[in-house]
């Protein structure tokens, strides 16, 4: 069986695709893994926590991620890019970096400590969750290091078992406390997450310390001031387009809304993860392929990447009623609506990201982050004007308008600006056809008056058609 496999697949796929896809298991698997350990407790954390209280956790994370980068400058944002230079002192920089961060982020302890009530009624969450976000953010620094230096070395089962461990260890400990608390249960989630992040960061320390020498050259600060640090705004950005909806909702709306909104948002997550793995995957050899000037080859591994992320969009977009029933309360069904709007988002969040990397290769780092400072602009008044009148609906179309939107911003900025040889939007013409005719059936299916398994046999009967649509051709494709 395994021996039909392998001269199967790459007759299906094409021998480029396949390394792709073996690394790309890995990193998806990671973050199925992490999501699945939550996907599984649904049932559980839906009784346990109200849609108010798994809200204030959910905007707690989307904080937690801002504030890892804009707390330390991003500093430790540069390790990836400048291991791809195959520099002999990596090390240091390695070591530089992370100085640089703690530093900053004691900085923002310090500003913390003379105004943590001002800073808390702010950002709309507790105080003692305030004070929690700054030991996150450090430990975040340490894992983004590891992160970066085993993505670059290909070394995906590395990053696999640890990001795993951290993410059974964050949940194990925050559900533990989450049911010893009568009230504010969200602090228990929160807590958990922070104890599973700090013994997995010091572990992650013990395997890293090699490649780490605490030794800050002039250089390196150059380097990290002129890469990361004009990144900030972009990356920062970039966060605020998946989390400003959260953020925002929860101050105009409420915190139940907020969860509704981030439930829905987390089902669709596995298209996320796939096309974070593809994209984790694909980066090393992206690099490598734009300086050898192999743009066709480019294209092609491209365009199959994004099928494999339309395949599962179309999966969790017919299929999410079903998940929703199994996993969670019914005071949660009602963010079902806007599962239409999340996943094509996700779809347009990949293709913005085909042509951001254009300005990654050629370091344009501020003209990165003005695209992102324009399209979270965007975004916020999009939110800002339609939060009151539609509810957390608004947020979801607002987030959908913004990844088109930038995605059209980052082709033409990477095409006419730049003058880069562009992946040809038209390549994906077809693909997204066949996801508006997906997203079409599944309209129709859901209006249908008929018995739950005839919904499930056409549901089963359009992805099958659509996955031979997809992949009909056995043969390498050709872009013109």
């Amino acid at each position: 069986m395994t021996a039909f496999f392998r001269r199967i697949l790459p007759k299906i796929f094409g021998r480029d695709i396949l390394d792709l896809l073996n690394h790309s298991k890995n990193y998806f698997f990671t973050a199925a893994f992490a999501q699945g350990i939550i996907f599984l407790a649904m049932p559980l954390l839906t009784r346990i926590l109200s849609p108010a209280d798994y809200g204030i956790y959910q905007v707690f994370r989307s904080y937690a991620e801002i504030f890892a980068i804009l707390l330390t400058l991003n500093f430790h944002g540069a390790v990836s890019r400048y291991y791809y230079d195959s520099r002999p002192d990596l090390n240091e920089f390695v070591g530089a970096s992370i100085l640089g961060s703690q530093l900053a982020i004691a900085v923002a302890a310090l500003v913390l400590f003379f105004s943590p009530i001002q800073i808390a009624e702010f950002l709309k969450i507790p105080v003692t969750l305030v004070w929690l976000l700054v030991g996150v953010t450090a430990i975040k620094v340490v894992d983004s290091v590891f992160n970066q230096l085993t993505v670059a070395a290909k070394e995906s089962q590395r990053y696999s078992l640890v990001n795993n461990a951290r993410a059974i260890l964050s949940l194990s400990l925050g559900v533990a406390l989450a049911l010893l608390l009568k009230q504010d249960k969200y602090y228990g989630l929160a807590f958990g997450q922070a104890l599973g992040g700090l013994l997995v960061g010091v572990y992650i320390f013990t395997l890293i310390r090699d490649k780490i020498h605490w030794r800050v050259k002039r250089e390196h600060l150059i380097f990290i001031v002129g890469y990361s640090v004009p990144l900030v705004p972009y990356v920062v950005s970039t966060m605020f387009l998946d989390k400003l909806d959260r953020i925002l909702i929860n101050k105009i709306v409420s915190a139940s809304s907020a969860g509704l909104y981030s439930f829905a948002y987390n089902i669709g997550m596995v298209v996320s993860m796939v096309t974070d793995a593809l994209n984790g995957a694909f980066i090393p050899d992206w690099f490598r392929l734009m300086r050898e000037e192999k743009y066709e080859e480019v294209n092609v591994i491209t365009l199959k990447t994004f099928r494999f992320v339309l395949l599962a969009s179309v999966g969790a977009l017919l299929f999410s009623y079903e998940v929703f029933a199994l996993i969670s309360s019914a005071e949660y069904h009602a963010a079902l609506l806007i599962m239409p709007i999340i996943i094509s988002g996700y779809l347009f969040d990949f293709l913005s990201k085909v042509y951001l990397r254009n300005l990654g290769l050629a370091r344009k780092m501020l003209e990165a982050s003005l695209l992102g400072i324009i399209t979270v602009a965007l975004n916020f008044g999009l939110n800002v004007i339609f939060l009151p009148i539609f509810g957390y609906v608004a947020a979801a179309y607002s987030t959908l308008a913004s990844y088109v939107f930038l995605t059209a911003l980052a082709w033409a900025t990477s095409k006419y600006i730049l003058k880069h040889t562009v992946v040809p939007w038209r390549i994906f013409i077809v693909p997204l056809a066949y996801f508006a005719l997906a997203l079409t059936s599944y309209y129709v299916i859901t209006e249908m008056q008929i018995e739950t398994l005839w919904k499930l046999a056409l549901k089963a009967l359009v992805m099958a058609l659509f996955s031979l649509a997809l992949f009909r051709s056995s043969k390498r494709a050709r872009v013109n």
